[in-house]
């Protein structure tokens, strides 16, 4: 009887914390009410942490904006006013290697230096990437600006030329700019210890021609410590310094010493060296020399179009580079030794302010803290009876089957929406310009079926409990990004530690407290802020192609914010998943709501005119999935698909193809300069000329005529770009009299090549027949729209 008495108050307390909404992770000591989910209380709790987190991460995101642009009234300081000047001389038009502009964008720079009192030099001379069979004649132009001291000078490098579809005016005219107006300023400055050289390279768009030359060929490259390169692959955003080269941790460091404005972060290392993208800093890189990479990359629906123009040009990320140029420029040229090469570190920046810097070895003591944060939490937890096995491990589990969920749900809506978007125009045009409305929708979607699933789980999934067997598998992913991928494990690290620090506080006190809420959504906010600004960084790298790495970042922050935004501190238990549904069909109906193609938002569309003149037959091709208003005047008819395997060979690309009326373009020319038979076997040199003045010249050799030895104008030429029919090489630059081929081949088998020559002019060649592109429509970026294919073969 004693025994019923001592039980029935307990018995009593427990329908009461059951009654009021507690009880499943309440401290009773048995833990058995752990497993099962409480009675839902109406709570705002919830509501709350979800708006704060919202704006935080609104916040997080808007601060990743580059500083505002200067006018430069101050001595010594970055003018976006002056550099934009330099901007609009050189992106008037498309400036491409070999074009009429390219050189007046030539002799503008070297006029522009001589201005500022820094004698410029030509370096001329044929570069060579074996790497994607291209070569090219390419003017690089050089600066020095004298040091007070010694050691190895900074070399600060961007490229003048553009490609054939875009004047250019972010890629690269803005770092054009910047280094002319870091040049002006400098020279007015007392001197710094180290030289400072100016790079403007030649033919990057082509195949990173002009810095392959420069470092193979150039006295200067002997004297350079640092190299500083500025690019951009859109038309706005922040400048991140998104790439160095290996063993960095002393330029990281100063790195965070000099800007004013740091964006960068090792995880963005860690993606952009396993990517196959290449700039100009690769060949630096390759060729064993210290350095950043920079670039802004948003806008990315304006990169190589017609859309890269001043107007587009955002003044604040022009500002960004200047800052960067000027105050590391600084720092690096005042250093008294080099680069030690030092191991690489873990950074991050916060909020484009500060940057966060440590080694791999303090990472190591930082993940020990997590561990010993996570122990602390299991102990506390299980000592009194708030957390339970079997829910801790539906925590775990709910991470991963969480996260997989979303990012499947997130590819289908993608998926639906390609599909749609191949029959509803006004999708089509979304995707391509408003892409963050549908990624956002995409997310959305993924992140309600998550939250879906673990309001399903809530009867297994006890909150507490749940809440640290996710961050336990955090910790789990935490361990495998230090090992496999140590640049990226701040990103788990640091909303890891605080979120475990919060629960320590809650758990060590009574966790059904008022203010549990407050301190764990506290504790969250590091992650919201860490974590969005990626999944941002992510969509402005990747656009339309980004809902699934988006989906997956979210979703493991969700992971770690469910007890805040869980069905228990909801007015109602389904609030969460309705409320990212209703988003994300929002985001959907804005995005189309959002209009279709216009002169804002131009279709583009692809042409190219390719004549065989062995054969006396011509095409007009295209690359686009149907013609539109505009190539429907060349693509109309009985139009087939095809392959064009004469003019591109090992481009199984599928082409729109008609015959063309035959336009009277002169064909390349061949002329042998030598033919003997050696020890070495059959030498044989020919010089090759487009019989049309053409820019670029495709030299293709039959696959029965092996190949042992490849020279263009005396260089020699790796055989790889031979391979698979790809044939043997594409120059760029063409000058008056061609370039020289020598080939070393067997003596028993005849040499059959073709020749074609490639000009991007085809609106201006047939001026009066061909109606011009309207307002709303614009080429392009594929590398031959436009263009006039002029192909001939011979055999020697």
């Amino acid at each position: 009887m004693n025994r019923m008495k001592n039980i029935a108050p307990v018995i009593a307390r427990k329908v009461q914390e059951q009654q009021n909404g507690h009880g499943i992770d309440s401290p009773t000591g048995d833990g058995k009410l752990a497993d099962r989910m409480p009675v839902n209380k109406k709570s705002w709790s919830g509501v709350f942490s979800l708006l704060l987190f919202v704006l935080c991460g609104t916040a997080a995101i808007y601060l990743d904006a580059p500083p505002a642009a200067e006018t430069g009234t101050v001595a010594g300081q970055f003018s976006t006013e002056r550099a934009m000047q330099h901007v609009q001389a050189i992106s008037r038009r498309p400036h491409p290697l070999g074009s009429l502009e390219h050189d007046s964008v030539r002799d503008y720079i070297l006029q522009t230096l001589a201005h500022t009192g820094l004698k410029a030099e030509v370096q001329k001379a044929t570069g060579v990437n074996n790497k994607y069979g291209v070569a090219g004649t390419v003017e690089n132009i050089l600066a020095r600006l004298p040091g007070s001291g010694s050691g190895k000078a900074v070399l600060l490098v961007a490229h003048y030329d553009s490609v054939f579809t875009g004047p250019g005016a972010a890629d690269d005219s803005a770092a054009v700019a910047t280094l002319l107006e870091t040049a002006t300023i400098l020279k007015a400055l007392p001197p710094l210890q180290k030289d400072i050289l100016f790079l403007f390279t030649d033919g990057e768009e082509c195949g990173l021609l002009g810095a392959r030359a420069f470092v193979s060929e150039s006295p200067w490259v002997k004297n350079v410590g640092v190299v500083l390169n500025f690019e951009a692959r859109g038309t706005h955003g922040p400048v991140i310094m998104f790439e160095t080269s290996n063993q960095n941790g002393w330029l990281i460091e100063n790195f965070g010493k000099a800007a004013s404005h740091p964006v960068a972060n090792s995880l963005s290392y860690e993606i952009y060296r396993r990517l196959p993208n290449d700039t100009d800093f690769s060949v630096f890189k390759q060729a064993g020399y210290s350095g950043l990479n920079f670039a802004f990359i948003e806008g990315l629906q304006g990169y190589h179009t017609s859309l890269d123009n001043i107007q587009n040009l955002d003044r604040d990320s022009l500002q960004h580079h200047g800052d960067y140029a000027l105050e590391l420029a600084k720092e690096f040229g005042n250093l008294s030794g080099d680069d030690p090469r030092s191991s690489n570190p873990v950074y991050f920046d916060v909020a484009g302010r500060v940057l966060v810097s440590y080694s791999n070895t303090k990472a190591w003591l930082f993940i020990l803290l997590a561990a010993l944060l996570l122990s602390g939490a299991f102990y506390r937890g299980f000592a009194t009876g708030s957390l339970t096995a079997k829910a801790c491990l539906w925590g775990f589990a709910m991470v991963f089957v969480g996260g997989a969920v979303a990012v499947l749900v997130a590819e289908c809506a993608s998926w639906g929406t390609l599909a749609l978007a191949r029959q509803i125009e006004r999708i089509q045009a979304g995707l391509l310009y408003h892409s963050g409305l549908y990624v956002a929708a995409d997310v959305c979607l993924g992140l309600a079926a998550t939250s879906a699933l673990y309001l399903w789980a809530r009867s297994n999934l006890a909150i507490q409990s749940g809440a640290i067997g996710g961050l336990a598998a955090w910790f789990v992913l935490l361990l495998a990004s230090a090992i496999f991928v140590p640049g990226a494990s701040y990103l788990l690290l640091w909303p890891l530690c605080f979120s475990l620090a919060g629960w320590l506080v809650v758990l060590w006190r009574d966790p059904e407290n008022k203010t549990s809420g407050i301190v764990l959504t506290v504790a969250a906010l590091p992650a919201i802020f860490l974590m969005i600004s990626m999944g941002h960084k992510i969509f402005t790298a990747f656009a339309a192609g980004s809902a699934l790495m988006v989906s997956a970042v979210l979703a493991l922050l969700l992971s770690a914010v469910i007890w805040q935004l869980g069905p228990q501190r909801m007015p109602r238990s389904w609030i969460l998943p309705l409320s990212l549904v209703a988003c994300g069909f929002a985001f959907f109906i804005r995005a189309i709501a959002s209009g279709g193609f216009d002169q804002i938002h131009p279709r583009r569309d692809d042409i190219l005119y390719a004549a065989n003149a062995d054969a006396g037959q011509q095409v007009w091709a295209s690359q686009d999935a149907q013609p539109d208003k505009w190539t429907a005047q060349f693509i109309s008819g009985a139009v087939q698909r095809n392959t064009l395997l004469d003019f591109f060979p090992g481009n199984e690309r599928r082409f729109l193809e008609v015959p063309a009326p035959a336009l009277k373009f002169a064909p390349p020319r061949l002329q042998v300069l030598s033919d003997e038979v050696t020890s070495a076997g059959r030498q044989l040199s020919m010089q090759i000329q487009s019989g049309r003045s053409a820019s670029m010249l495709s030299v293709l050799v039959d696959s029965q005529s092996p190949v042992s030895g490849v020279k263009i104008n005396g260089l020699p030429v790796s055989l790889m770009s031979l391979t698979r029919d790809t044939g043997l090489l594409q120059y760029y630059g063409v000058r008056e009299g061609g370039i020289v081929v020598s080939l070393s081949v067997k003596p028993s088998v005849p040499v059959q090549i073709k020749v074609e020559d490639i000009s991007v002019d085809l609106l201006q060649q047939t001026a009066g027949q061909l109606q011009p592109r309207p307002n709303d429509i614009i080429p392009s970026p594929s590398r031959f729209n436009n263009a006039i294919v002029v192909m001939k073969s011979f055999s020697l």
